[in-house]
C-alpha cells in the first residue's frame, strides 16, 4: 500500500514560514518553562561531557606513564628507572 500526498508547493511555503518562524519560540517557551527540568538537561550534558574527557585522558599514553609510576612509587620501587 502507497500513499501520495500532493501539497501545494504555496502551501509548503507557507508552513515551512510557519515552522520557522513559531519553532523558535516554541522551544524557548518549553525549554525555559521549567527550570529544574532545564537544569537537569545542562547537568546530564556536563556529565557527558566530562566523561568523554576522562575517558580521553585515560586512553592518553601520558595518563598510563603517570599511573605506571604512581603504582611503582607506592610499592617502593622508584618508576623509570626501573623498566
Amino acid at each position: 500500500m502507497y500513499l501520495s500526498v500532493n501539497i501545494d508547493p504555496e502551501k509548503t511555503k507557507e508552513l515551512e514560514w510557519y515552522i520557522k518562524s513559531i519553532l523558535p519560540e516554541i522551544i524557548n517557551e518549553k525549554l525555559f518553562e521549567d527550570k529544574n527540568k532545564l537544569n537537569a538537561m545542562i547537568r546530564e550534558c556536563v556529565k557527558g561531557q566530562i566523561k568523554a574527557t576522562i575517558n580521553d585522558l585515560m586512553q592518553g599514553k601520558d595518563f598510563r606513564d603517570f599511573l605506571r609510576d604512581k603504582v611503582m612509587e607506592q610499592i617502593g620501587m622508584k618508576g623509570n628507572d626501573n623498566e
